[in-house]
């Protein structure tokens, strides 16, 4: 099962967005983890993980 299939099994888990993110990242797909990213952080959960992914994302567009 791909993350995307997970995340639509388990919308609320901010987790799979955190996944998804990091693997986009990694495909270097910045607007598409930057999008994970900030699902993952509609949870209340607020992922201090996903935060510094994406201001780390957000330096290197402006650098």
């Amino acid at each position: 099962m791909t993350f995307r299939q997970i995340a639509q099994l388990e919308p609320q888990d901010a987790r799979v967005y955190l996944q998804i993110g990091d693997l986009l990242k990694q495909q270097n797909d910045l607007n598409g983890a930057l999008a994970a990213y900030s699902t993952s952080l509609v949870d209340q959960t607020k992922l201090p993980v996903a935060q510094k992914a994406i201001r780390e994302i957000l330096a290197d567009f402006t650098s």
